[in-house]
């Protein structure tokens, strides 16, 4: 008895589709409509930490919320709560960041009206 088998190739396929799916999106959604905040809400919320990638730079903030869900679940003793908490403080973060974020310059366009 031992090995992989169907079943297992399955929830690792999941697995791997549940950490991939919300990166690309935020990867997407980053080069097609960037600085949105409802965007970029929208993503931290859903996503909480994977989310973040929205946003360049974002490895660090994705560490930090992830550990910040550790430390809501042990200390509340909840998951489900913890992932609350972490959902509403991810979102917090990425209104923070895009407030901060530097503008974005749109290239002029050579179009008269």
């Amino acid at each position: 008895m031992g090995g992989i088998g169907v079943p297992e190739l399955l929830v690792i396929a999941i697995f791997l589709g549940l950490i991939a799916f919300p990166l690309w999106l935020s990867y997407f959604l980053r080069k097609k409509f960037p600085r949105r905040i409802w965007i970029g809400m929208l993503l931290a919320f859903f996503f909480p930490a994977l989310g973040q990638w929205y946003l360049e730079g974002a490895l660090w903030w994705i560490v930090g919320l992830g550990l910040m869900f550790t430390a809501f679940k042990i200390a509340s003793g909840n998951p489900s709560l913890a992932w609350l908490l972490s959902m509403i403080l991810s979102a917090l973060v990425m209104y923070y960041w895009l407030l901060r974020a530097k503008p974005l310059i749109l290239p002029e366009t050579n179009v008269e009206h």
